[in-house]
């Protein structure tokens, strides 16, 4: 029969975990939101003081990056901000940096996502072995038999790194998951799955997908 203090300790370890995610959430945006507002705010209060008031620099700053998308999308834009980039790989300190911070933010960029096709499970490294990844494309190659091999991305848990794989169609089965979905299936190491999926190995040809 468990005693107050095991009934205590475990209140806590629950009420610990039913609170700590809320508590961090907040303390995040919070800190985000005093060290975006803060900033533009002041400037914007030397220029407008009545103006500057508490919200009005995240909505300068939302403003700012949605005016930058914009213009990033145009043919000029891209080769001038890939001369910049350049640029900034050119310096070694800023290399690293710029290089690191890219590459962990690249998986959640929209031109990374669309070239995922799908999320698939694929029997690797080895038979009876499946892991969650996503097709890249379709056909990609013939094998040494004459069989059809696709080119699959197995990530690790860091979405920056992983492995380009090329695998016969036989051994990648479709999941019926979102690419969203699969990244954050991965990201929490497979805790953050709002829903079970059947790992169905009937097999459905990749063109049908």
């Amino acid at each position: 029969m468990p005693t107050v203090f095991t009934k205590v300790q475990r209140w806590f370890v629950a009420g610990l975990f039913l609170l700590a995610p809320t508590y961090v959430t907040v303390v995040v945006i919070l800190w985000l939101f005093n060290h975006i507002d803060a900033p533009l705010r002041s400037l914007v209060a030397g220029i407008f003081p009545s103006a500057a008031i508490p919200g009005i620099g995240v909505l300068g700053t939302f403003l700012l990056i949605l005016a930058a998308g914009a213009v990033a999308s145009t043919f000029i834009a891209k080769a001038l901000f890939g001369a910049f980039e350049r640029m900034l790989l050119s310096i070694p300190m800023v290399r690293t940096l710029y290089s690191g911070v890219k590459q962990l933010l690249s998986p959640f960029s929209p031109e990374e996502s669309a070239q995922l096709q799908r999320v698939v499970i694929v029997e690797w490294p080895g038979d009876g072995l499946y892991m969650l990844g996503f097709l890249v494309k379709s056909g990609a190659c013939a094998g040494p038999q004459g069989e059809l091999m696709s080119a699959c991305l197995l990530p690790s848990n860091h979405l920056h790194l992983g492995n380009v794989v090329l695998i016969p169609d036989r051994r990648i089965f479709p999941v019926d998951m979102s690419i969203e979905e699969g990244l954050k299936f991965l990201v929490s190491m497979g805790a953050a799955l709002d829903r079970p999926f059947r790992l169905d190995l009937k097999k459905v040809p990749l063109e049908r997908i």
